[in-house]
């Protein structure tokens, strides 16, 4: 994302930082929850069925082509989770951009130069879980502003479990 603090917010800076960008943030983002299976997965498979009427074990048209898109292997793709990755990359921008905007009305530091100061692998850890929990905020009071976030998957548990 770079130094965003002097970043102006408009379309064409969103665009060029994460238009392009994104097709990294999303493989990155599948290839994750391919490998860790984050309990958020189930949660959002159901949401995103019951709101869409999509049958999970039904192939969705043109997957395969929205994996290349987003510089995934096309052979194999598992639907859900390539949407799973797409909506987390975009939520995950929507939730930094919010605290960028609350952070620079309250004259407090971003929830990046938050992440970027953490001195240690685990306060990294909880600065990027406050991010993608929305809980970025708690110097204003404000917690869990995502409430039931289907996108909230920080917290890995370990590896995926095979089936054989």
């Amino acid at each position: 994302m770079g130094n965003t603090a002097a970043k102006v917010l408009c379309d064409n800076n969103l665009a060029r930082d994460f238009g392009a960008k994104a097709r990294y943030g999303v493989g990155t983002f599948y290839e994750a929850v391919v490998a860790a299976e984050p309990p958020s997965l189930g949660r959002w498979k159901t949401l995103f069925g019951n709101a869409s009427g999509h049958d999970p074990r039904r192939r969705l048209a043109g997957i395969e082509k929205l994996a290349q898109s987003y510089g995934t292997r096309a052979d194999g793709v598992e639907p859900d989770t390539m949407l799973f990755a797409l909506h987390t990359y975009y939520s995950l921008l929507v939730k930094l951009l919010a605290g960028q905007v609350v952070a620079h009305c309250h004259r407090l530091p971003t929830p990046i130069e938050k992440l970027g100061r953490a001195d240690t692998s685990q306060r990294r850890q909880r600065a990027a879980e406050e991010i993608a929990a929305g809980n970025a905020r708690r110097e204003l009071h404000v917690e869990n502003l995502f409430r039931d976030d289907p996108f909230c998957c920080t917290r890995v548990r370990g590896p995926r479990r095979s089936n054989g």
